[in-house]
């Protein structure tokens, strides 16, 4: 029985080997076929030779193309034997069948030579084709030469004639040029009408005190008839832009391939010439290409939107943080709102009816609400008196929360601690700012409900039954 299991053991063992090797031969058989039948439908076509060559290589093709087939074929029959071995390692029967494949067809040297000696031949063909042409080539420059060398000696000739003609209007055309750039810079400082600038100055102004003088290569400013000195910064800033936006129709200028920049054009006008201005500017860069004006006054911009008000305008916001400077859109703000007062009223009713402000809010928050108590208040008593006495203006007395709100709104509204003996600690009236906010628009509806309720219907944050018939409720 030992010995039984010991041989046992050797025969497993040894089938075992002879398994993977049939294995391993099977993969490399299948990698063989691959190769062969990649060769023959990859091959070299017949109309690839010369025409002499073609029925050769086409009879060695053939033969080329069988050979692959036959091996195929025979790399498929030794595969099969492989896998009926593999599937009965101890039978011997295809011992016999593998012997009886000896002497079928195999891929011989003979056909690939012969299908190798017909591509040197093809090629030697064509080297030989490319010196036939180029020896045929000379020939014929040569013949052609020879034929037409009068014609060519007077082709050669008019040529250095054409070229010594071809330098001096080269050179009259230099002189033309530069003559014609003088003449152009000589004129192109003068070249904007000094009376429709002239015109258009006294419509900014309002006077016509100040005037262009036309002088040579340029202009000088003249006012009452003489050179104009101490110029203010909304003459400057007038003088400036009517010059700058007349320029664009310079003759060097071509207005619609012309980019134009602004900078605050207005800032330092007047109210009376600020509406002509803003209406100038804007007939002045109808035909322009592309114009950017720029701005920190937010009712300018307000209005630029509101004339520029097309398809092919765009508003856009400046902002810089400590990482840099950004161009953003407009914001809801920017688009929504008008002016900042509404703005302003949106942000502190925003605040009143959260159910939980934020304590860094409430920092800031009483300077906005102040802004807003002090236009109300401009508006409602349009007195040179303080903010309380235009508090008791509108009510009948002071009720605790009117004294709050005027206490804390003077006090918090520039961030800063004013010792107070009649309101206890500062945290305290930090923590309780959102009732005097809600205390002061009451106070506001209070005293002009129509008013009130035009700026709530702007607000986007306004809580469903915010307005009462008589008071408002807050959550």
């Amino acid at each position: 029985e030992e010995r039984l299991s010991a041989l046992e053991a050797h025969f497993n063992k040894e089938f075992q080997a002879l398994s993977e090797k049939i294995k391993k031969a099977i993969e490399r058989l299948a990698t063989i076929r691959e190769e062969y039948t990649r060769l023959q439908l990859t091959f070299l076509k017949a109309n690839q030779y010369y025409p002499e060559l073609q029925d050769k290589f086409h009879l060695s093709q053939e033969q080329f193309s069988e050979d692959c087939l036959a091996c195929i074929n025979v790399i498929d029959q030794i595969t099969k034997l492989l896998i009926e071995k593999s599937q009965d390692l101890s039978s011997i029967e295809t011992v016999q069948k593998f012997n009886d494949l000896n002497g079928l067809h195999s891929l011989t040297k003979n056909i690939t030579q012969e299908i190798n000696t017909i591509i040197i031949q093809n090629n030697e063909i064509t080297s030989r084709h490319s010196e036939v042409v180029r020896d045929a080539q000379k020939q014929l420059k040569s013949h052609w030469f020879a034929d037409n060398s009068d014609e060519i000696t007077a082709l050669i000739k008019s040529k250095k004639e054409s070229a010594e003609e071809h330098i001096d209007l080269t050179k009259t055309l230099e002189s033309t040029v530069k003559e014609r750039t003088d003449i152009v810079n000589a004129s192109s400082n003068v070249g904007l009408p000094a009376v429709i600038m002239n015109e258009e100055l006294a419509l900014f102004l309002g006077r016509d005190e100040i005037q262009f003088l036309n002088q040579e290569n340029g202009y000088v400013l003249s006012r009452n008839g003489k050179v104009a000195r101490n110029l203010s910064k909304g003459e400057k800033n007038a003088i400036s832009l009517v010059y700058f936006l007349n320029s664009l129709n310079d003759i060097n200028i071509d207005k619609k391939d012309t980019i134009v920049v602004l900078d605050d054009p207005i800032s330092s006008f007047d109210s009376n010439y600020y509406y002509y201005a803003l209406a100038y500017i804007r007939n002045k860069m109808l035909d322009v290409g592309q114009s950017l004006i720029f701005t920190h006054k937010f009712s300018f911009y307000k209005d630029l939107c509101l004339v520029f008000k097309d398809e092919k305008s765009r508003h856009y916001l400046v902002e810089r943080d400590k990482k840099g400077i950004y161009i953003r859109y407009e914001t809801k703000f920017v688009c929504n709102y008008f002016d900042e007062y509404s703005y302003l009223f949106n942000r502190v009713i925003k605040y009143a009816v959260s159910s939980s402000p934020d304590s860094d809010e409430s920092l800031a928050i009483a300077n906005l609400a102040r802004k807003i108590l002090e236009s109300f208040l401009t508006f409602k008593v349009p007195n040179d008196i303080d903010l309380i006495e235009k508090v008791r203006a509108l009510s009948a007395e002071l009720t605790t929360p009117t004294r709050a709100m005027c206490r804390l709104l003077n006090s918090k509204s520039h961030l800063q601690i004013i010792p107070d003996q009649d309101q206890g600690d500062d945290i305290e009236l930090i923590s309780s700012m959102q009732q005097i906010i809600r205390d002061m628009l009451s106070f506001i509806f209070q005293n002009d409900p129509m008013h009130f309720r035009i700026l709530v219907d702007k607000c986007d944050s306004v809580p469903v039954g915010f307005i009462g018939e008589g008071s408002l409720h807050f959550n």
